[in-house]
C-alpha cells in the first residue's frame, strides 16, 4: 500500500522585514495572499526584497490579494523567506509531503 501524503496549511503573519518561513519538511508548497490583504507579499530566497521599479536580482514573486504563486518543489518550508508591502498582509501556505 503506498504512503499517504501528508498535506498541512498555514498563515504567516505579515511583516515589513523579510522573515524565513518556518521549519517544515516538505515536497511541495504553494503560497497564496488572503483576500482581506491590502497590498502585495513578496516571497523569495534569503535576500527577498519588494520590487522597486528597478534592475533587481532580488525582487521576490510578488502575491496580490486573493493571488496565488502556483505549486514550488522543495525539500524544507524554511527554503522560503517573505516580506510584505504592509505589516497587516499575511500570507498563507500549503505544503504536500
Amino acid at each position: 500500500m503506498p504512503t499517504p501524503l501528508a498535506r498541512a496549511n498555514g498563515e504567516l503573519a505579515g511583516s515589513t522585514t523579510r522573515v524565513q518561513c518556518p521549519t517544515i519538511q516538505c515536497s511541495w508548497v504553494r503560497f497564496t495572499a488572503p483576500t482581506s490583504n491590502v497590498t502585495n507579499v513578496c516571497f523569495g530566497n534569503a535576500g527577498v526584497t519588494l520590487p522597486a521599479g528597478t534592475t533587481t536580482t532580488t525582487a521576490g514573486t510578488e502575491i496580490a490579494p486573493g493571488g496565488d504563486a502556483g505549486w514550488r518543489k522543495c525539500n524544507n518550508l524554511n527554503e522560503f523567506y517573505y516580506i510584505s508591502v504592509a505589516a497587516t498582509d499575511d500570507l498563507l501556505y500549503g505544503i504536500v509531503s
